[in-house]
């Protein structure tokens, strides 16, 4: 292959990347919307004391869900543009990871909070030693898995995307 075949394979890929990140951006735009606009009207519902049943978790939970996906969008914005590894399109990934472990924190706590007050904990202290352990052990695996892991490897993605940029910058300095 020579230069211009692959220069135009490598513009090619781009375009495919823009397009998709453009379907991909107003999607996430819809979805920072919507999840804004029922986590605000879940609190207005609750603090007007129409419905006291509204958990304050899932109207939190609708926000946290609402500045995650804002963060999707201003990313899928950048690949839009072609920003694929600037720094700008780091920082959102980095904070996409920072609010998805910070959601699966709430959701441990939230899950245990609703735990201690329906029995749970109660009707699984009077079984038998093996069956508390594998319940406990479910649940605690569960929220590491479903929960944590997921912030965590998005967190370490935004750090490689960093380091790989910052290598190119500095191999595009040396002649």
């Amino acid at each position: 292959m020579n230069a211009n075949e692959i220069s135009l394979k490598v513009s090619s890929v781009l375009d495919q990347i823009q397009k998709i990140s453009a379907f991909l951006r107003n999607i996430f735009f819809a979805a920072a919307m919507a999840f804004g606009f029922i986590g605000i009207l879940g609190y207005g519902l609750t603090i007007a004391g129409v419905h006291p049943s509204l958990s304050f978790y899932l109207n939190l939970s609708s926000l946290g869900r609402a500045v995650e996906c804002w963060f999707a969008y201003k990313l899928f914005s950048c690949y839009v543009r072609g920003d694929l590894f600037s720094p700008k399109a780091v920082r959102c990934i980095r904070w996409i990871g920072i609010i998805s472990l910070l959601m699966g924190i709430g959701n441990i706590f939230n899950t245990q909070h609703v735990h201690l007050h329906n029995g749970w904990f109660t009707n699984v202290n009077s079984s038998p030693w093996l069956v508390e352990m594998v319940l406990y052990l479910q649940i605690v695996l569960f929220h590491l898995v479903h929960d944590l892991i997921p912030g965590f490897v998005i967190l370490f993605i935004a750090w490689l995307m960093d380091e790989g940029r910052k290598i190119q910058e500095e191999q595009e300095l040396t002649v």
